[in-house]
């Protein structure tokens, strides 16, 4: 390696309400962000999923990362 840090990622992963058969399930979602940081060679650093919580909330828990 040259010295250089990994470029860092941190996923984020919410199910809508209105989910149907076309969407993923979200350990689908979490699985393909993983692959996709894999290919890009990023270090995943923190996963954060919503369980739920309204999109339009913006202090919901996994989108401030606590």
């Amino acid at each position: 390696m040259t010295g250089r840090r990994a470029l860092r990622a941190s996923p984020y992963v919410r199910l809508s309400r209105a989910a149907d058969d076309r969407n993923l399930s979200k350990q689908g979602m979490v699985d393909d962000l993983r692959r996709l940081c894999a290919s890009q060679g990023l270090l995943e650093v923190a996963l954060h999923v919503d369980d739920g919580a309204s999109g339009s909330i913006r202090n919901r828990p996994g989108f401030r990362g606590c």
